[in-house]
């Protein structure tokens, strides 16, 4: 307490329960009666938790995801609101469990979720996955997101710029998958019209020139497709 003794104005008492620095030296966190402070120099390492109580631990959070109680452990990670848990347990929930998941999502985790999953496709690869929760989303909770679109338009303009831009990612490598396989087969198709039939063989055996002829042609055949898929391998590696 600060102050002059005979005064009515006090400063305010903080308590301490107990401090606590970490293994770097770099951030240390202190318990009080305002609630959890923490220091660090590391601008980038920013501790955000949501609806905070002495239970949500990561250690729970992954009890509840070995359990089977996805929803729970769902929740758990948005209220530690760390960006690897969450991903952790969002990916280890079947697909079969996603839609009734988000039917019993409070609203106030479905911006939660809609916001984490924009920002995560544009670097994952479980495109698929991600897309199906952002589906289910949309459907089931899309009239109420849309009464509250001032507070998730962002969030819903970086969601469809990331969509996008896989589109147009995995469009060109659709499309040259489609163009090499195009080639593979028109190449088969070409190699087939100049092998030696079976029924001909007496002939093509009676006339040595145009035996070694269709050979050469054969063999300048193998060695451009041995050449196009040397290529092709070292295209896609």
């Amino acid at each position: 307490k600060k102050g002059d003794m005979s005064s009515r104005h006090w400063k305010p008492e903080v308590r301490v329960v107990g401090i606590q620095f970490s293994p770097t030296g770099r951030a240390w966190a202190a318990a009080t009666t305002e609630g959890l402070m923490i220091y660090s120099l590391d601008s980038s390492m920013v501790f955000d938790p949501f609806d905070l109580d002495i239970e949500v631990t990561p250690n729970s959070t992954r009890k509840a995801l070995a359990k089977g109680e996805y929803s729970t452990a769902l929740i758990l990670s948005f209220k530690l609101n760390e960006m690897k848990l969450k991903q952790e347990v969002l990916e280890h929930i079947p697909v079969s469990s996603v839609e009734v998941i988000v039917e019993n999502l409070p609203d106030i985790y479905v911006d939660k979720l809609l916001v984490f999953l924009a920002t995560q496709i544009e670097n994952t690869t479980h495109i698929e996955f991600y897309l199906l929760w952002v589906n289910r989303i949309l459907m089931i909770h899309g009239l109420k997101l849309k009464q509250r679109s001032q507070r998730i338009i962002s969030c819903v303009r970086t969601l469809q710029k990331n969509v996008n831009r896989k589109y147009e990612d995995i469009g060109k490598i659709c499309d040259h998958n489609k163009y090499s396989i195009d080639y593979i087969l028109a190449l088969s198709q070409c190699k087939r019209k100049h092998a030696p039939s079976s029924d001909g063989e007496g002939e093509v055996e009676g006339e040595g020139g145009d035996s070694d002829s269709v050979m050469e042609g054969v063999d300048e055949l193998d060695s451009s497709d041995e050449d196009f898929m040397t290529n092709l391998m070292e295209k896609v590696t």
